[in-house]
């Protein structure tokens, strides 16, 4: 009896409603995109491998709006190098190059206002 009790009362509990259509919602996210290429040009296809000996770019793009943005790279020896007020207009990919010639995985960190928004990871082999 306890039980139906309580399970008749849970029933009768106002529902949450649902928010109404024309209520001030934020703006999505901007969406971003980053990832690495063995090549000089930014219009490459994404790399998860480069020669010790190719040219290697950070390609970052900024498709909703313009962007300042900071890109790291951590060096297989742990070292880390930051390359800030980088500026992406929207819809246009931008690059800094990577000049490393170090064998093993690199890691390469985006950040726009100090929030991470990309990461990607490739290695370098001889």
């Amino acid at each position: 009896m306890r039980r139906a009790l309580l399970v008749l009362l849970g029933l009768m509990l106002p529902l949450p409603l649902a928010p109404a259509a024309h209520a001030d919602l934020p703006d999505p996210p901007p969406r971003y995109k980053a990832y690495v290429v063995c090549s000089a040009k930014t219009s490459a296809e994404p790399a998860t491998t480069c020669g010790r000996n190719k040219p290697k770019t950070a390609v970052f793009l900024s498709k909703d709006r313009d962007a300042v943005y900071k890109v790291c790279v951590k060096f297989p020896t742990g070292q880390k190098l930051c390359a800030a007020q980088q500026v992406a207009d929207k819809g246009v990919r931008s690059g800094v190059s990577i000049t490393s010639d170090k064998v093993g995985t690199h890691k390469i960190t985006w950040f726009v206002g100090g929030e991470k928004v990309g990461t990607y990871r490739f290695d370098v082999k001889d």
